[in-house]
């Protein structure tokens, strides 16, 4: 498995698929970090008023934090099985 600790490597990093998101270090998101509660945010939207969201940090290919768990084979296995 990969070595490197990086976001694209840990357990709690989720790839977001056709995202067009750039970061304020104007990379392009590579997906969401799960380690931790999505945040609340609200947000002003013309002609609709104030809504409540809940978001994930962005992060980038490139990025990495103290948090960092590495993937496993058996990681990438389970995430994918569908629970019937």
């Amino acid at each position: 498995m990969a070595t490197e600790r990086l976001c694209t490597n840990c357990l709690f990093g989720e790839k977001m698929e056709g995202a067009e998101v750039v970061t304020s270090s104007r990379s392009r998101a590579w997906g969401e970090c799960r380690k931790e509660a999505p945040a609340v945010l609200a947000v002003r939207v013309e002609g609709r008023g104030d809504m409540m969201r809940t978001v994930f940090p962005v992060v980038t290919e490139d990025q990495w934090c103290g948090e960092y768990t590495a993937r496993t084979k058996a990681d990438d296995y389970y995430g994918k099985v569908e629970v019937t």
